[in-house]
C-alpha cells in the first residue's frame, strides 16, 4: 500500500510540474489538421481540430484527461492524430506537456479548434457584374442566382503575428441577396463562443489570387454562403499585417456569418465543398487608414483590375458548433 501511496504521489507530482509548463500552441504543425474518423480518433464535437478540451465543453479536466490518457503511448498503441499535439507522429510526454499546461482552463483556447483557414481583411471595390444561372448549395439549402456584382476583396492577412495558412489565397465577394428564414447559430472563433442570429443571404466569396502569372492556378478553398448577422460587440484591438499595410483596428460586432457551399455554373461545373467544418465569422473593423490601391484579379468568373478602397471588415476562421434556432433545428 505505502508502495502504491507514493507511486500515486510521484505522478501527482510529476502532473503538476509539467501542468506549469508554458502552453503551445500548433504553431509546428500542417495548416490543415483534421482528426482522422475511426476508434482510435479522439474526436472534439466542436469540430475535431486539435485541441485540450477533448470533449468540447468549455473546460479541460478529469474528462479530457481520460479521453488523452486512453490515447497516450504511441506507439506501441495505435496512432491518434487529435492528442500529437506537436505533430511529430508520436504520443508521448511532449504531447501530454502541451496538454497539461492547459489543465483547469476554462472557455475557449488561444490558437486552439481553429479551422484551416486564414483570417482576412476584406477591402471595397466596385467590380464588375455577371449573370446566371450559379447555384448555391450549403447545409440550409439551395439557391438559384441570376445576377451578382463583385463588391469587396478578401486578402490573407496575420491577426497579432499569426502564421498564414496560404497567403496567396484570397477571396472575391459577389453581392447577390436572396431571402431567407431568421435562424440562430451558436459559433465558436478565438474571441470565443457566440450566438448569432443570421438574416438573409447576401454575399458569395470565389476563390482568387491577386497579380497571378499564366502559370498559377486557383488555390482550393471553400465557397462561402453568407448571411446578414447579429451578435454581441467585441471592441478588441487586433494587429492586422497583409500585402498591403500594417495597421491597429478595433474590432466591433459581427455583420455576416459564412457557410461553405457547394457551387455550380451553367455549364455543369460544380465546384464541391473542400472543408465542410471550416465556417468564417465576418466582424465589423474600425480602421481610420484610407486606401486606394489597384490590384489584378482573377477567380472562376473574372480577370481583370479592380481597384481596393476601405476596409471595414475582418473574416475570423469559424466552426460552427450548432443550429439552435430556425427552420433547419
Amino acid at each position: 500500500m505505502k508502495t502504491l501511496v507514493k507511486v500515486s504521489m510521484a505522478a501527482v507530482i510529476a502532473f503538476l510540474l509539467i501542468s506549469n509548463a508554458t502552453a503551445t500552441s500548433f504553431g509546428q504543425c500542417p495548416c490543415i489538421v483534421n482528426c482522422p474518423a475511426g476508434d482510435n480518433a479522439v474526436m472534439a464535437p466542436v469540430g475535431g481540430y486539435k485541441t485540450p478540451d477533448l470533449d468540447g465543453n468549455g473546460a479541460v479536466n478529469l474528462v479530457d484527461f481520460a479521453m488523452f490518457a486512453a490515447g497516450f503511448g504511441s506507439p506501441p498503441k495505435p496512432y491518434t492524430f487529435c492528442i500529437d499535439y506537436n505533430c511529430d507522429g508520436l504520443v508521448n510526454l511532449v504531447d501530454f506537456a502541451i496538454f497539461a499546461a492547459h489543465w483547469g482552463h476554462m472557455g475557449p483556447i488561444p490558437g486552439f479548434n481553429q479551422p484551416p483557414v486564414d483570417h482576412y481583411k476584406t477591402y471595397e471595390t466596385f467590380g464588375p457584374t455577371i449573370t446566371g444561372p450559379i447555384y448555391l448549395r450549403d447545409q440550409f439549402g439551395e439557391e438559384i442566382i441570376t445576377f451578382m456584382q463583385m463588391t469587396k476583396f478578401a486578402t490573407p492577412v496575420s491577426k497579432n503575428d499569426q502564421a498564414f495558412c496560404d497567403s496567396l489565397a484570397h477571396l472575391t465577394w459577389w453581392e447577390f441577396g436572396y431571402p431567407e428564414p431568421v435562424r440562430q447559430v451558436n459559433v465558436q472563433d478565438q474571441f470565443g463562443f457566440h450566438d448569432l442570429v443570421l438574416g438573409d443571404a447576401i454575399y458569395l466569396l470565389v476563390p482568387a489570387l491577386k497579380n497571378p502569372t499564366p502559370a498559377d492556378t486557383l488555390p482550393e478553398l471553400n465557397h462561402y454562403k453568407c448571411y446578414f448577422a447579429q451578435g454581441e460587440t467585441l471592441n478588441v484591438q487586433v494587429r492586422l499585417v497583409d500585402q498591403f499595410d500594417q495597421t491597429t483596428v478595433v474590432v466591433l460586432e459581427p455583420a455576416f456569418f459564412c457557410n461553405p457551399c457547394e457551387k455550380e455554373t451553367p455549364d455543369g461545373v460544380k465546384h464541391p465543398i473542400v472543408d465542410p467544418l471550416a465556417h468564417l465569422t465576418v466582424y465589423y473593423v474600425l480602421n481610420t487608414v484610407s486606401y486606394n490601391m489597384e490590384a489584378f484579379v482573377r477567380d472562376q468568373f473574372i480577370e481583370e483590375w479592380i481597384v481596393l478602397y476601405d476596409n471595414l471588415y475582418l473574416c475570423l476562421p469559424t466552426l460552427k458548433n450548432e443550429v439552435i434556432g430556425g427552420p433547419d433545428q
